[in-house]
């Protein structure tokens, strides 16, 4: 059950509805907390989602104890861990930090304390429940904070910053929800493109700033983190910037997941970061040539990643500066 591209994806995928006949088969409910449609963070107040986040997953509850579900799978975003300065890699033992932000981020730990209050009212009681926590998704259609980053010509980093970036593939999100279904993993799981082969087999794949840039045919625009910050907050408070300026920190602080539990259990990854940010750029490629280019065709503002319009901005001062305007 849910909304968006991620959802649509999950459930072509696994054909979840003609497996449930099969005799003896467990009834699973995957319910997918983060959509993968940013454009709803940036045309609908919080408000108004969050009441639509608490009916989405009360219904997913209650129809899961109507058809007798016996394990209840949510896919979520290991963003509600949090990104800052120098953040150690996210493991399964890491708490929310971003419930009450009003961005993206605080929907997702939103949807999870929903899910949380659901169950402990009596919904599905008996059930397995397992949260997947995922690194940065991408495929075809997958539209997110993250991937936004992607849609204007430089990529913003934090002067002295050792920002690593790393993604998931979703035909991976399916493979992990697999192995999470058919090995009856419980509790919290998080996923994320790994090294495969190596002395560093199974440690997180992760790319510097500028080898991601440069994969994805984007220069890299450098400021301090007091000016980052600053023109984050002055876009949001004109109204140019719909999206809190707190979702800055997801474009320029590390937040790289570990895969440990689902490595154990026999999950293994096809795509590396690398791999994810070609194939994100190819579906970039696609959609911008079917719209006449993303950019040209709708405002700046639509974009909407606090990370893209603060690249724009420091890219223009910087031009400015350069050409002795201003």
């Amino acid at each position: 059950m849910g909304a968006g591209p991620i959802a649509v994806h999950l459930r072509n995928a696994l054909s979840l509805e003609r497996e449930a006949g099969r005799p003896g088969a467990e009834r699973v409910l995957v319910v997918v907390l983060d959509p993968g449609d940013f454009r709803d963070v940036l045309t609908t107040p919080p408000a108004l989602r969050r009441e639509r986040i608490a009916q989405g997953v009360t219904e997913a509850v209650s129809r899961g104890g109507a058809l007798g579900v016996k394990h209840l799978i949510a896919v979520s975003s290991a963003a509600v861990c949090g990104a800052w300065w120098a953040r150690p890699e996210i493991s399964e033992d890491d708490p929310i930090t971003t419930q009450g932000d009003l961005g993206w981020s605080g929907d997702v730990a939103h949807s999870e304390a929903m899910l949380e209050q659901a169950l402990d009212a009596g919904g599905l009681a008996g059930a397995r429940v397992t949260i997947v926590r995922a690194a940065p998704i991408v495929g075809q259609g997958v539209d997110t904070l993250i991937t936004r980053h992607f849609e204007v010509p430089r990529l913003l980093q934090l002067r002295g910053s050792d920002k690593r970036w790393q993604f998931l593939h979703i035909d991976d999100l399916v493979g992990a929800v697999q192995v999470v279904a058919d090995e009856g993993l419980v509790g919290i799981v998080t996923a994320g493109a790994v090294r495969p082969l190596g002395p560093f087999a199974g440690d997180p794949d992760a790319e510097t700033t500028q080898t991601v840039a440069s994969i994805a045919g984007r220069r890299t625009v450098a400021l301090t983190q007091d000016r980052a910050m600053s023109i984050a907050n002055k876009l949001h408070q004109a109204g140019i910037l719909a999206a809190p300026a707190s979702d800055l920190a997801y474009a320029v602080y590390p937040w790289v997941v570990r895969s440990d539990t689902l490595l154990r259990a026999g999950w293994r990854p096809r795509y590396s970061t690398a791999e994810c940010v070609r194939l994100m750029m190819a579906d970039y490629s696609w959609r911008a040539g079917m719209a006449g280019g993303l950019l040209r065709g709708r405002s700046l503002a639509a974009i909407g990643a606090a990370g893209a319009m603060v690249a724009l901005a420091g890219t223009v001062a910087a031009t400015r500066r350069t050409r002795g305007v201003g």
